[in-house]
C-alpha cells in the first residue's frame, strides 16, 4: 500500500467514525447525500479493502449484506428473528437465522453463510437529481 493510499484509507476510516458520531443529529449534509448514504458508501469502501469477513462479524440488526457459503455461493441476505406475536414467532421460529429471498417466488429461505461483506453503494445517477 502506498503512502497516499494508506493516508486515504485512514481518512476514510476517520470519516466513518465522524459519521457514526453525528448519527441521530441533522443528517443533511448535501442535497444529494445524507449521513446514511455516506455511511453506506464508506462501509462499502472499507469492505472492498478488507474483503470477505467471517459471518460472526456481520451485523445482526436486519441489515442486508452480501453473504457466501460453499453450497449456494453468494446471496444478498439478512440476519433476522421473528418478534413475539408475529406469525413466524407463533409458528415456533424463535431463533435468529440468515435468510435470503428466492427471486422467482419470493420465498424466504434459511441458510448458513460462512462469510459476508457489505453491499456496494448504489450507482449515482446525476439525471435523478
Amino acid at each position: 500500500m502506498t503512502d497516499i493510499t494508506k493516508q486515504l484509507a485512514e481518512a476514510l476510516d476517520e470519516a466513518i467514525d465522524l459519521i457514526d458520531m453525528l448519527d441521530g443529529k441533522d443528517n443533511s449534509c448535501d442535497e444529494r447525500y445524507n449521513i446514511d448514504d455516506l455511511r453506506r458508501i464508506l462501509a462499502a469502501y472499507r469492505a472492498h479493502r478488507v474483503g470477505w469477513q467471517p459471518i460472526e462479524t456481520a451485523p445482526k440488526d436486519g441489515t442486508t449484506v452480501l453473504a457466501w457459503n460453499f453450497e449456494f455461493g453468494s446471496k444478498e441476505t439478512r440476519n433476522i428473528t421473528y418478534t413475539p406475536g408475529s406469525p413466524g414467532f407463533e409458528a415456533g421460529l424463535k431463533d435468529r437465522w440468515w435468510e435470503w429471498l428466492e427471486p422467482k417466488n419470493g420465498w424466504a429461505l434459511k441458510w448458513k453463510p460462512t462469510h459476508w461483506m457489505p453491499l456496494p453503494a448504489p450507482p449515482y445517477n446525476e439525471s435523478n437529481e
